[in-house]
């Protein structure tokens, strides 16, 4: 058994290396936050996204929200919907222009926070490059371009579903970045499907 596990593994890693490489970024920033013995607070302070020191030039702050997650709830479901979504866009993008797509999508969203929300607003989290699977997914599944297995296609509408009832109703959701993402990934898809 071990052997068949291992050979899965393997077969997996090197078809989708780019989404088991997101899946453990945000697997080990998370644990990082959470070991007791391991200071996370100055972790936390340096890389979550805050408006005002975005504007006194820390642009990295841009990028690095996308990869930490303070509730274990918000880290579950970024984290499965990548590795729901991730191997069937991965598949159809390959490598490195799946991973662009999750760069430009997340940082779309964490630029749109920054320049629509006030300077005292901070976040975290992948939403914003999770919206922009999803915009990917929706492009090529509407214009037709995508199959997708009957067996995935429940997942991936739960997926969508529940996107959408949590940008609406919970209270502490950054709509900003799930519509930035959101545009990101179907402007993304445009380009890519007239350049294929």
């Amino acid at each position: 058994m071990y052997s068949q596990s291992n050979s899965t593994f393997h077969l997996y890693l090197k078809s989708y290396p780019i989404t088991l490489f997101i899946i453990f970024v945000h697997l080990f920033c998370f644990t990082l936050m959470w070991i007791p013995f391991v200071p996370h607070q100055p972790l936390y302070k340096r890389f979550i996204g805050v408006n005002l020191y975005i504007s006194e030039g820390e642009i990295w702050r841009l990028v690095t929200p996308m990869f930490i997650h303070v509730h274990f709830a918000h880290f579950f479901y970024n984290t499965i919907s990548i590795a729901m979504m991730g191997p069937i866009i991965e598949g159809l993008l390959g490598k490195w222009k799946f991973l662009l797509l999750y760069l430009i999508s997340g940082i779309a969203g964490n630029a749109a926070t920054f320049v629509f929300l006030p300077l005292t607003y901070t976040h975290t989290g992948s939403s914003g490059a999770i919206f922009g699977l999803l915009g990917c997914f929706l492009f090529f599944a509407l214009t037709k371009r995508l199959h997708i297995p009957r067996q995935n296609q429940t997942i991936l509408l739960l997926i969508i579903g529940i996107s959408v009832i949590m940008t609406v109703f919970e209270s502490d959701i950054n709509i900003t970045a799930h519509a930035a993402g959101l545009f990101s990934g179907l402007l993304y898809s445009w380009i890519f499907s007239r350049n294929k």
